[in-house]
């Protein structure tokens, strides 16, 4: 049995003090375990529960400031990420300091990032055998982080230069995975 749903939740939900409003349902990306929806509105993650035919609006996080943003789940659904599409755009209040940067959330917080990365990261992949995060930023291609955010080996993926991976898909086995992109499929 399908429902409709009723955005006047979003009045009783959760949200930070700069969230925009659930207007529209950009995006959608459901957690592997299929207990929450995202969607992006406003610049902004919204967080639903899903329950037996049910959505229930429970949180709005901060805009990150970028027009073509997109959603990034881990595999384990404890982690979420909303990527910029340019300049790394990432609102003040969505984590302090710099306004470069990539920040992941806990799936059950958006109000305040568990981790922020500092670089641009248009394509991430989640470990979560390891708890180790793989991304790309303009400048290097792919570069894996520790579970705490700390920036460490780099991976050269194409023999000329090219645009960065469009897609990190992590194997479930943990410490290898997919990237595709421009340069083609690499098995890293």
């Amino acid at each position: 049995k399908a429902g409709a749903m009723n955005t006047e939740q979003g009045f009783r939900a959760k949200k930070h003090r700069n969230a925009g409003k659930l207007v529209t349902w950009d995006r959608p990306a459901m957690t592997p375990d299929g207990r929450m929806l995202f969607c992006i509105s406003h610049g902004g993650l919204h967080r639903f529960s899903v329950k037996g035919g049910e959505l229930e609006y429970v949180e709005a996080g901060a805009p990150i400031g970028d027009d073509n943003p997109r959603i990034v789940v881990s595999a384990d659904s404890r982690s979420v990420a909303l990527l910029s599409s340019r300049s790394g755009a990432v609102s003040s209040e969505a984590g302090g300091g710099s306004l470069r940067g990539t920040c992941i959330w806990r799936t059950t917080d958006l109000q305040s990032p568990a981790l922020r990365l500092q670089t641009f990261t248009p394509a991430i992949g989640f470990d979560a055998s390891t708890g180790r995060i793989y991304a790309e930023d303009g400048d290097r291609p792919l570069i894996l982080f520790s579970a705490e955010g700390a920036a460490g080996r780099e991976y050269p993926l194409y023999e000329t230069e090219r645009e960065g991976p469009a897609q990190i898909l992590m194997h479930p086995d943990g410490k290898k995975g997919v990237v595709m992109g421009p340069g083609g499929v690499v098995w890293v």
